[in-house]
């Protein structure tokens, strides 16, 4: 059929869907550790790719999590539990074809190291922060086994330096920085030490 401008047509009914508020998605998934046990008592964020943390849940005795009142779009599923030092993110994207993505994301710890005398440092490290996740402040530490220019740096998940929290000379020793967040947006961080040819990576989760 075809009409011009001022053709009127009868007869002809429309049915409207409405469109739902943003929000009405969710993410689900499990967080497994080590060799692959349940996860149980973890975190897991949903985050934006502005860094925001959109939705978080807790795990529950099997690991599973569901992230509620997520809206349209690609996040980054991450999960964070006290006593893991490392996480392996997933992506997941909500959309009106699959407004339920199932992921499953892993934590993972550094390989243990021997037990050493506290006053002698013998190895460079970089500890997890504490407390995490944190508002609006956490602590850092870290140990270097000689003396040389040290720099503690803090980024977002996309990679832009939010804060530099130690640029200068140290003697060798065990230290400790505060972070504060204050002026920061909830989201998941990294922070990253340079150290000589030493270089290690970490990431801390700011919730307000």
């Amino acid at each position: 059929m075809v009409v011009d401008e001022t053709s009127l047509i009868n007869g002809i009914n429309f049915t409207v869907i409405a469109r739902p508020d943003s929000g009405w998605g969710w993410i689900s998934g499990k967080v497994v550790a080590g060799i692959g046990e349940a996860a149980s008592g973890s975190f897991v964020y949903a985050v934006d790719d502005m860094n925001e943390v959109v939705s978080f849940a807790m795990t529950d005795k099997n690991g599973n999590f569901v992230l509620d009142g997520v809206a349209p779009g690609e996040y980054t599923v991450v999960p964070d539990r006290a006593d893991y030092m490392n996480a392996v993110v997933a992506t997941a994207v909500v959309s009106t074809n699959n407004f339920n993505p199932f992921v499953n994301v892993r934590l993972e710890n550094d390989a243990p190291s021997d037990a050493k005398d506290a006053s002698v440092v013998t190895n460079y490290q970089l500890s997890q922060n504490f407390p995490n996740p944190f508002n609006p402040s956490t602590t850092i530490r870290y140990s270097i086994p000689e003396a040389g220019v040290v720099t503690v740096k803090v980024f977002n998940i996309l990679g832009k330096e939010v804060a530099t929290l130690v640029n200068g000379y140290h003697q060798a020793g065990s230290f400790n920085v505060s972070f504060d967040a204050s002026n920061l947006s909830s989201g998941v961080y990294l922070y990253q030490i340079e150290a000589g040819s030493f270089k290690a990576t970490k990431k801390l989760t700011l919730i307000k």
